[in-house]
Order: C-alpha cells, then sequence, then structure tokens
C-alpha cells in the first residue's frame, strides 16, 4: 500500500509542477493528467530494460521525485504549493460531490450478490487489461488472445497495474482510478465554463447538457442502422433518453481519459497565449494514442486549426512535430494489425456510408442533436464567443460533417471518438444561450426554464445510472460460484504468465483475465470480430487444439484447460491423453497440459 501512495504521490507532483508551467489556477485536473501521463510513458520505458515490478516502479518513483526537485529549485515552497490552486471553492464542490456520486455508481458495477461473479462488459475487459499487466503480461499480450501483440490504447492500464503493484487491489485499483479521472472532467468542465461566460450557474448547465443529453447519447446505433432515423424516432425526441456519455465514459477507461486529454485542450484555447497554446495542445495530441480514443479526433482538429492559423511557422512547426510523434506511435500500432490502430482498416471513403442518403443523416442528427445544435447556433450569434473558440468549434464541425458523411466505421463506438468534440462543444455553447435566456426580462424569459423542465421530465429515468451504472451498457458474468472458485485456484496456484485455453462460447470465461489475472485463448468472440481479425482463423485454431495437435498446443503455448460440460464433449481422446486434472468442482474441470 505504501508503494502505491507513493506512485500518486510522485506522479501528482511532477504533474503539478507541470501544469503551473502553463496555467494559473483551476490545475488539479491538468496535474493528474500530465502526472499520469509521465508517470505511465516512464515506467513503459524502464520496464523494457528491468521488467515491470517493484523495481522499475521504484525506479520511476525516484525519477519523478528527482527532477521535481530540479524544477523545485530555490524557490520557496509556500510560493510553489497551495490548495486554491488546485481548486477554487465552488469546483472543489462539483469535484467532491462527482466524486462521491460516481463512486457511489461504481460499488453498482460490480455485483457483490453472488460471489462478484456480474460486472459490467467493458469493465471486465478494462478490468483483465490492468490484472494481466499487474500479474507479469508486459510486454502486452492479448488478454484473451494469448500470443497477439495487444495494439491498444493501455498505458492508462499500466498506471493501474503499477497502484496493484503496489498493493491496491484490482477491484479497488481501476475504479478509483476511473472515478477520479471522471470527477477531475467534470470539475475541469464547469471551471472552463463558469470562466467562459463568467457564470457559475452557466458552469452547470454545461455540465447537465453534456451528460443529460441526447446531444451526447444518440452515439450509439448498433449495425446497418446506425444512421436510420426510424431507429432512434420512437427512443429519442430530441432530450435525453439516457446518459451514454456519462456510463460510456465510466465504463471505458481509455474514454475517460481522452474526455480529460479534450478538457485541458479546451482550457489550452481559452487560457494560453498562442505560443503556450500550440506548444501543449500539440503535447496533448502527440501523447494521446496510447491513453485515449480521441486521437483520430485530435489530429484532424490540430490540422484545421493549424490551417486557420495561415503562415504562422512558429505553429506549423509545433503542430506538425506533434503529428509526426503521435502518427508514429499509432502506425507502430497499426503494424500489428490487431487493436485499436486496426480501426484504419475500416474507414469507408464513400458517400453516405451503410447506403444512407443525406436526408437520413439529416433526420438522424434533427432527431437526436438538433435542439441543441440549433441552440449552439443561436448562441452563436447571441453570446459572440471568442475567435479561437470559433476556430476551435469549426474544426471539430467539419470533422462532425465529414464523417457523418464519408469517414463511418462499422463499430458504432468508433463513430463516438469523431463526433463527441463537437457535441460536447455544441452543448457548452447551448448551455450558453439557455443562461443568456435567464437574463432576458420579456417574454423570452421562460423558455430555459421550460426547456430545462422537459429534459429532466423526458430523463428522469437516467439517474437510474447512479443505481445501476450498467443498465445501457451489456452485462458480463465473470463466472458462477464453481467458475469463480477455478480462477481463483489459477491465480493462486498456477505461474503468472500461464495461457488458460477457454472456448468463446464457454460462458463466464471473462474471469480468467479479469480475477485471475492470466492470459486465454481465446474467450472473446467479439473483441476477434471488432478489430479486423478473422473469427474463422481462431475457431480452427481452437478446432486443432481439441483435436489434439501438438504444433497447435505448442504453438498457442497453452498451459492450461478451462472446461465445463459442454467444452468436455469436445475434447478428443488424443488432447485429453495429455492432460491432468488439477481442479475439479460442480462440473468446472481444470487440466493441465502435459506433452510428453
Amino acid at each position: 500500500m505504501l508503494l502505491s501512495l507513493l506512485i500518486l504521490f510522485s506522479s501528482f507532483l511532477i504533474g503539478y509542477l507541470i501544469s503551473r508551467k502553463f496555467f494559473k489556477t483551476e490545475l488539479f485536473a491538468p496535474s493528474l493528467l500530465f502526472g499520469i501521463i509521465i508517470f505511465a510513458y516512464l515506467i513503459f520505458l524502464i520496464s523494457l530494460v528491468l521488467g515491470f515490478g517493484t523495481n522499475s516502479i521504484l525506479a520511476t518513483i525516484a525519477i519523478c521525485v528527482i527532477a521535481a526537485i530540479f524544477m523545485i529549485g530555490k524557490n520557496p515552497l509556500k510560493d510553489l504549493f497551495s490548495p486554491k490552486l488546485l481548486f477554487s471553492k465552488d469546483s472543489l464542490l462539483v469535484f467532491l460531490f462527482s466524486l462521491l456520486l460516481l463512486g457511489f455508481a461504481s460499488t453498482k458495477a460490480i455485483d457483490f450478490s453472488n460471489g462478484m461473479n456480474v460486472v459490467s462488459q467493458d469493465w471486465a475487459t478494462h478490468l483483465g487489461i490492468a490484472n494481466t499487466l499487474a500479474e507479469g503480461n508486459f510486454p502486452m499480450q492479448y488478454p484473451y488472445l494469448s500470443d497477439l501483440p495487444f495494439s491498444y490504447y493501455y498505458f492508462g492500464h499500466l498506471y493501474i497495474a503499477s497502484l496493484v503493484k503496489g498493493g491496491i487491489g484490482i477491484f479497488l485499483a481501476y475504479p478509483f482510478i476511473v472515478v477520479l479521472v471522471i470527477s477531475a472532467f467534470i470539475s475541469s468542465l464547469y471551471s472552463i465554463s463558469r470562466d467562459f461566460f463568467k457564470s457559475k450557474l452557466g458552469g452547470l448547465l454545461s455540465i447537465f447538457l453534456m451528460f443529460f443529453s441526447s446531444t451526447c447519447t444518440a452515439c450509439l446505433i448498433n449495425d446497418s442502422a446506425w444512421f436510420s432515423p426510424f431507429f432512434t424516432f420512437s427512443a429519442n425526441s430530441g432530450f435525453p433518453i439516457r446518459p451514454l456519455l456519462l456510463s460510456f465514459s465510466f465504463n471505458q477507461l481509455p474514454m475517460a481519459f481522452s474526455f480529460l486529454f479534450f478538457a485541458i485542450f479546451l482550457k489550452a484555447f481559452l487560457e494560453l497565449e498562442k505560443d503556450k497554446r500550440i506548444l501543449l495542445i500539440g503535447q496533448l495530441v502527440a501523447l494521446l494514442p496510447m491513453f485515449g480514443a480521441f486521437f483520430f479526433a485530435l489530429s484532424f482538429i490540430l490540422v484545421a486549426y493549424l490551417l486557420l492559423q495561415g503562415k504562422n511557422f512558429g505553429a506549423w512547426k509545433i503542430g506538425l512535430f506533434s503529428l509526426i510523434v503521435g502518427w508514429a506511435q499509432f502506425l507502430l500500432l497499426y503494424k500489428e494489425k490487431a487493436g485499436a490502430a486496426s480501426t484504419l482498416q475500416f474507414v469507408h471513403v464513400e458517400l453516405y456510408a451503410h447506403s444512407q442518403s443525406i436526408i437520413d443523416l439529416l433526420l438522424f442528427w434533427f432527431q437526436n442533436a438538433g435542439g441543441h445544435i440549433v441552440l449552439a447556433i443561436i448562441g452563436i450569434i447571441l453570446i459572440k464567443p471568442n475567435k479561437e473558440f470559433l476556430k476551435l468549434y469549426a474544426a471539430s464541425a467539419l470533422l462532425f460533417i465529414l464523417a457523418s458523411i464519408i469517414a463511418v466505421f462499422p463499430d458504432p463506438w468508433a463513430n463516438e471518438k469523431l463526433f463527441a468534440p463537437f457535441l460536447m462543444l455544441t452543448s457548452i455553447l447551448a448551455a450558453g444561450l439557455l443562461l443568456k435566456l435567464f437574463s432576458f426580462k420579456n417574454e423570452f424569459k421562460y423558455v430555459p426554464h421550460l426547456l430545462i423542465i422537459l429534459a429532466l421530465l423526458s430523463s428522469v429515468h437516467q439517474f437510474k445510472f447512479f443505481i445501476s451504472p450498467t443498465f445501457d451498457i451489456a452485462q458480463q458474468s465473470l463466472g458462477d460460484k464453481s467458475t469463480l472458485e477455478a480462477c481463483s485456484w489459477l491465480k493462486e496456484n498456477t505461474p503468472q504468465k500461464s495461457v488458460i485455453f477457454a472456448s468463446e462460447k464457454l460462458e463466464d470465461s471473462g474471469c480468467i483475465f479479469a480475477l485471475a489475472g492470466r492470459l486465454a485463448f481465446y474467450s472473446n468472440n467479439y473483441w476477434v470480430s471488432s478489430q479486423g481479425l478473422n473469427v474463422q482463423t481462431f475457431e480452427n485454431e481452437q478446432k486443432r487444439i481439441l483435436s489434439g495437435e501438438i504444433p497447435a498446443i505448442r504453438q498457442h503455448k497453452i498451459d492450461y484447460l478451462l472446461s465445463n460440460s459442454e467444452l468436455e464433449r469436445k475434447i478428443s481422446p488424443v488432447l485429453r491423453a495429455n492432460l491432468d486434472v488439477v481442479f475439479e468442482k460442480g462440473g468446472v474441470k481444470i487440466y493441465k497440459v502435459n506433452l510428453h
């Protein structure tokens, strides 16, 4: 536990000192973000030499502390450190409220009522990424496709794995960081909007419209009906139907980091002078690929923003360098032809993707975000936001339009990454207009009250999120009692890098990586198909293993087999001759593979 506290302290310390170089107030969110970024990159590089473990963690802590000492220099500590620099009183209240509310929700994201056997489907995956890292899966392989390199934004998971190594359990470390990051985003959003509109009410309205509005909840529509207006007509009238942005960021660690990246991105636009602004947003774009899902979006926005700078050579130099650094990392991931980077394979460069007409597109967005877009447009006219905000909004709007027409991924989750920046800025502008209408003394003064009441009435059931935060996200069982005990046995009695064979149809196999922290082959058909991998290839390999082909077993480095009654029937006599039962309970067996 002491080691975990040292990780938190040293990373936040270095993040705070860097934040002071750019910002003057509300330093908590950028300090948290910069600290985690620096610690994760350092631990990654050091672990390549020392291996991931206590020694690499101690070395990273030492480097952070030594760097902090040099940065402090001879400056009086009382001038450098002050609680007032982290939060204003009102933003602190917003942060604490978010922390408590989301902390409570996190206790509901894992169902402890039956042996901790049900979690959000995304939590099972992301817990597994962090837990297998903590158990020695470094350099990273797929937890559920054990012999493939892991091309995904996993540096946030690496930070959590460091905390687990330091003594905090995975079921505390993961929700703690997720809740901390989202709460920092919410408080940062509040303070940015408050200062932008010079109103505390403006900050609160921005939070309300962003987290409880159809503007940011309509992006998850399945399959070929993704743009179909008929799919959403009965479910969404333009006001909230469910807090997808909240539940999406809550259930996906990379998205939580992406939102915090975007908040600091926006803070830089509104608070920094041009040179510092370009420097900071360039650094964020360069470092985002290993943390979050907004890399496509922020890269595009940075390029569009640079085009609006004209012949400013200094801005172009910094911006292009940042893009080269960021895309170099991304292309290294793409080279593996797997994981997040492989989404490049899915881009459909065609007009009106999924055979949707321009009318379909317009109707879809009118139903799902039309109200807020109209409010934002009127807001631009009445509020007259500064030029830098308008440049950022124009760049994100261009991406929004292009992504709606030609750059559509088949996986709806991927589309959220392209649309979200525009929709989030739209919510802020819509909040500004409502704030403006509150000041009117004529017949329009009742309009914002009516809009807010209507939004609340149409979204009361959204608040179910805080009781059951996975209610609009698929759930995954980690296992019945016997399977959980089997996975506990695996954690306690097998080498850290053991590979467990499990059918993708073996119910509850998620506990292999989420609970036991072991690698599996292969237990996540959805991940295979959504990441551009060939499902049939893996099914054929599974058949080869079950038939007892020794080369296939050796190729995939299978150490154990987790079986239930269904899988038992598929084990061939040839394979069974090489298996020894090491665990058996309630129809669940664990075999050790012994190749003679």
